[in-house]
């Protein structure tokens, strides 16, 4: 079954290929190590990679002529995100402007006020998200409290999360993980860290699907992803 989207890409050179509608997942297995973990930990390089996307896909920022500060455009932006969240859950292909208009009750014209293209919108929820997850990641000192603001940073936009986990998409997620496991990526063997990372997602995904990422469920998750370690599984 084809996947949502393919965000291919090499994180060190920055290439990014569109195809369709949202970018086609990449499993993690078939990443190098450079490509599974990004070093991106400031919001500088973050808004760097914006850029080269927005170059890859020809976007044009100067099309953005509202004013992102006022109301009505804030209401037709969390529109536009929640119809993506829609269309990741339904495992939407080829979702076309027009579609996603009808859906979320909005005019064309209003959508492109934002976003060229389906593709670009989705692009650019995934990156403010990880921005987001990137200002407030620099504050964790201890190793649990970065656990904590991974679990909180989730259930704050578990639409986002239920919707890509419904699909078994875990893009963001490892995204978010190569900041929080920066010490694992850099002292274990690739295959071990894959597989630990993919432990973690487990546990993340349970939490979503039995608890519905429930605020007063963190602290368990917390303590759970706290026991897990990176092991040599001689493969």
């Amino acid at each position: 079954m084809s996947h949502l989207r393919a965000r291919s890409q090499s994180v060190g050179n920055s290439n990014f290929k569109s195809n369709g509608f949202l970018l086609e997942h990449i499993h993690s297995s078939d990443l190098t190590h450079e490509q599974h973990t990004p070093n991106i930990m400031t919001s500088e390089t973050i808004r760097n990679w914006e850029d080269d996307v927005s170059s890859t896909f020809g976007i044009t920022q100067h099309r953005k002529i509202a004013n992102p500060n006022d109301g009505r455009f804030s209401k037709s932006e969390s529109l536009i995100r929640r119809e993506l969240e829609n269309a990741l859950a339904r495992r939407r292909i080829g979702l076309k402007t027009a579609e996603l208009c009808r859906n979320a009750r909005i005019a064309g014209s209003t959508f492109y006020l934002h976003y060229q293209n389906c593709d670009e919108a989705l692009v650019q929820y995934e990156l403010a998200l990880e921005e987001e997850f990137v200002r407030i990641f620099s504050q964790a000192a201890k190793r649990d409290l970065a656990w904590m603001l991974l679990l909180t940073f989730i259930s704050r936009h578990r639409r986002y999360f239920n919707a890509t986990f419904t699909s078994r998409d875990f893009y963001l997620l490892t995204r978010l993980l190569s900041y929080v496991c920066e010490a694992e990526r850099l002292a274990a063997n690739l295959k071990s860290y894959v597989i630990y990372v993919g432990s973690i997602e487990m546990v993340i995904l349970c939490w979503g699907e039995h608890d519905k990422f429930a605020i007063e469920k963190i602290e368990r998750y917390q303590q759970k992803l706290m026991t897990l370690k990176v092991k040599d599984y001689g493969i």
